[in-house]
């Protein structure tokens, strides 16, 4: 469609340019007129196209976050000092604190990091999900009952142990 603009736009252009005479004026206004018509059409046709694919493509990724990334409403949780509930629509899953060992905090956000386990399976509860006195609460009880990432130092050398090769600091 592109290319047949294009050749009707420079048939126009070639009709005004090397055309002088004066009974050929009808003609240039004429093909200047119904070059003009296929441009107005054929934009009114593209943007229909572009506005049909762009619903078309929010239309699937809405069915996709549907399937996928449904969130699933009746998701809650409840805690206590003794333990830390999961509740969903089709199980409930209960663990005492000592089920965790680590924990750390980002901006809204606490992570809880099981014992023994991998790291994708840690709770994360935000304070925008249980509420500010409830997300200070969890805080308080994780705070005394778990050991924070920050604490740890990962790579602690003893300094009674000379390492060679290296500076003792």
């Amino acid at each position: 469609m592109l290319f047949y603009l294009s050749g009707v736009t420079l048939t126009t252009i070639v009709v005004f340019v090397l055309s002088k005479e004066s009974y050929l004026t009808l003609s240039k206004y004429l093909c200047f007129i119904i070059t003009l018509v296929f441009w107005v059409f054929s934009l009114i046709f593209l943007l229909f196209v572009l506005v049909k694919f762009l619903k078309r493509k929010i239309l699937v990724m809405h069915r996709e976050l549907k399937q996928f990334g449904h969130v699933d409403q009746t998701h809650f949780i409840a805690f206590d000092a003794d333990k830390f509930t999961t509740i969903t629509n089709n199980i409930s899953v209960e663990h005492n604190w000592d089920f965790f060992k680590y924990y750390t905090e980002c901006k809204d956000d606490i992570y809880i990091y099981p014992d023994k386990r991998s790291l994708y399976s840690a709770m994360s509860v935000s304070r925008s999900d249980i509420g500010e006195d409830y997300y200070n609460e969890l805080v308080t009880i994780v705070r005394s009952k778990l050991i924070s990432f920050d604490s740890i130092k990962w790579f602690s050398i003893p300094k009674s142990l000379p390492l060679k090769g290296a500076a003792n600091f």
